[in-house]
């Protein structure tokens, strides 16, 4: 993705720029799921290979300006909060709702009576290899009330967090609702968080040198997927 980054998704047209993912199946997953979190719905790209032309449509839309222009370090983070919102190490997908301090994560009532169990944020830095690089996740207020006090009870297992070998760091609960000076986010509203960090803070705050996010995605489920993907924990009613 690093050479998509350094230059536009598709300057000046609808072809996406030449990249090597678009040649084996894995590429071209990946390549499905950054074009539907980068570019808004109503806009697509495509790519040939092998003689076979496939169309990449836009979704989310977190870094439209993408399209024409190289990324830059914000939209990187977008990006890559969006993807890692995406992931599920259970390899079926559940409808999501994704929420944070950016245009295009608005959301409408009936969304967010639907979709009203708060797993998890996700944020980080896929591409390059600033000090920004690395996948993180918190626990969510719905996941740390009816999972327990443990971080792996919290982990997000959707997406692999409490899973060995996964790349995925588990920061811990995003807001700790019983220790509201150990949470690993600065900042939140009634609907997401932001400004998180790699680690918890301590009772006098965060440590020097880490590195925090304001680009934070919070993701929502729907209260039976939330029931069915954390059936260790106390399910929802």
């Amino acid at each position: 993705m690093n050479g998509l980054s350094a230059g536009g998704l598709s300057p000046g047209g609808a072809d996406l720029s030449s990249t090597e993912l678009i040649e084996t199946p894995e590429g071209r997953e990946l390549l499905t799921y950054v074009i539907r979190c980068a570019l808004p719905e109503g806009e697509s790209l495509s790519g040939a290979h092998g003689g076979v032309t496939y169309t990449f449509p836009g979704g989310v839309g977190v870094a439209p300006d993408w399209r024409d222009e190289p990324l830059d370090p914000a939209g990187q983070r977008w990006v890559s909060a969006c993807l890692l919102a995406h992931v599920n190490g259970y390899g079926v997908e559940v409808p999501i709702s994704l929420r944070g301090e950016h245009a295009a994560l608005g959301t409408t009532t009936t969304e967010r009576a639907q979709f009203n169990a708060q797993e998890a944020a996700f944020y980080g830095n896929l591409f390059g290899s600033g000090p920004d690089h690395g996948m993180y996740a918190c626990a969510g207020a719905t996941v740390e009330a009816q999972c327990g006090a443990s971080s792996s009870a919290e982990a997000p297992w959707r997406s692999c967090g409490a899973s060995e070998g996964c790349a995925l760091s588990f920061a811990g609960p995003c807001r700790d609702l019983a220790q509201p000076e150990l949470q690993t986010c600065e900042n939140s509203s009634a609907d997401f968080v932001e400004d998180c960090y790699t680690e918890a803070s301590g009772p006098d705050g965060w440590s020097g040198g880490l590195v925090k996010y304001p680009e934070v995605i919070t993701v929502y489920l729907e209260r039976d997927d939330f029931n069915a993907l954390y059936p260790a924990c106390a399910p929802l009613p």
